[in-house]
């Protein structure tokens, strides 16, 4: 499961707890796109605590970030 917590404009905070399906990085990198938008740079905060990823949410994951190596200036933190 992912949840997606309240924060700063700024800062897209999430709990990652138990398996991760493809439903929850959808819901993940909405709220990344989102505050992309509305800033320039942004800050990722996780509190991780996760069993496995299912083969779909793995792909998404993976593509997703891949797209976005040319943008990691965007990010300017991340904690996990």
């Amino acid at each position: 499961m992912l949840e997606v917590l309240p924060g700063a404009e700024h800062v897209v905070s999430m709990r990652v707890s138990g398996r991760i399906e493809k439903e929850d990085v959808e819901r993940c990198i909405a709220a990344v796109e989102e505050a992309l938008a509305r800033q320039d740079r942004i800050a990722l905060y996780a509190e991780v605590a996760m069993s496995g990823m299912t083969p779909g949410a793995f792909a998404r994951d993976l593509g997703y970030g891949l797209r976005h190596l040319s943008e990691l200036r965007r990010f300017a933190r991340m904690a996990v």
